[in-house]
């Protein structure tokens, strides 16, 4: 009886940090990692606490021997100790935190980040500032990143500093913009306690020919029941800077017969859950149903060049929100 007594006591130890043990709280669901130190109880003697992940900050409040460390998931290693990176051992990997807070991905088993214009770079190049790519050399000096939290909103913003002064300009203009109206929209109101007001963004860039693509995806959230994700593109002459604009109508009469057959068929197919009076009407060759596109590739056959593109379709325009962004690829060839 006396082993058995200590057996349970052993095993309660080990099961003292689960949430059964939490004091009551209700949370929701949504997933905003953090990472936390819990303090394991010991019988003979105090013990180092513990890393782990909870699913989001008042998921960790709710346990009260978790202490927060830091946003975003525990990293595989633990504490994140390290023999060669030159920070304290026990506090977070600051090349993995600048990773997530600059709102790119990190690889927990290849310590890779993941750039949002697809780049791939280890996190302690990142973290030196030693990934740039050949389009990112020529045209991008470097990331502006915005992290700013309140009580009222969090705000993460990720934009290229252009080195072209005049294309610079148009977008930190349209960034600004965004900002300010986020801001008008949310006041003064905060949504709850668990809930705050979110504006974030992330880019992708590339170059075709002598234009620069540019790519914005900015996510707002402001208390409704979802967010909503908004695509802006900007298509540059590298040459001179100046933004190119499609005003020709019978080019993107054109682009809306090919989009409205293209998508009418996804819908027949159940592949979209959108009906033909939907797709007609916000597909009509109007330059404003068409306004965000980017050119992707160019070739030439038989003396001719041909473009091929990417029309780009918010949410609720062709589709519900359930079938998010809906883009569609057009080679300049397939238009009779």
């Amino acid at each position: 009886m006396k082993n058995l007594f200590k057996i349970i006591l052993w095993f309660t130890s080990i099961l003292i940090t689960s949430s059964a043990f939490a004091d009551t709280k209700m949370c929701t669901m949504d997933y905003t990692p953090v990472c936390a130190k819990v303090q394991v109880q010991c019988i003979m003697a105090p013990c180092n606490p513990v890393y782990e992940t909870f699913s989001n900050k008042c998921m960790m409040e709710s346990n009260s021997l978790a202490t927060y460390a830091y946003g975003w998931e525990c990293s595989a290693s633990g504490d994140n100790t390290s023999s060669n990176s030159g920070w304290i051992i026990g506090m977070p990997n600051p090349a993995s935190v600048k990773c997530v807070n600059d709102w790119w991905t990190l690889d927990l088993e290849s310590w890779n980040c993941t750039f949002k214009n697809w780049k791939v770079c280890n996190e302690w190049a990142y973290f030196r500032w030693e990934c740039k790519s050949s389009v990112d050399s020529r045209y991008i000096e470097k990331d502006i990143v915005i992290n700013k939290e309140s009580n009222l909103a969090k705000i993460n913003l990720v934009y290229p500093k252009i080195t072209n002064s005049t294309i610079d300009t148009q977008v930190v203009k349209y960034m600004n913009e965004i900002t300010t109206i986020f801001s008008e929209e949310i006041g003064t109101g905060v949504i709850s306690n668990n809930w705050k007001n979110e504006l974030n963004s992330s880019y992708e860039v590339n170059e075709v020919a002598n234009i620069l693509t540019l790519k914005l995806t900015i996510y707002e959230f402001t208390g409704w029941a979802h967010g909503t994700t908004i695509i802006k593109t900007f298509n540059f002459n590298t040459n001179n800077g100046k933004e190119l604009i499609i005003k020709n109508s019978k080019f993107i009469k054109k682009v809306s017969d090919y989009s409205i057959n293209y998508f009418n068929d996804l819908s027949a197919k159940k592949v979209i859950n959108s009906d033909k009076d939907w797709i007609n009407e916000w597909l009509q060759s109007t330059f404003n149903n068409f306004s965000d596109w980017l050119i992707t590739w160019y070739y030439k056959e038989n003396w001719k060049t041909y473009l091929k593109f990417d029309f780009i379709f918010p949410q609720y325009q062709i589709a519900p929100y359930s079938d998010w962004i809906q883009t569609i690829h057009i080679d300049t060839k397939d238009l009779k």
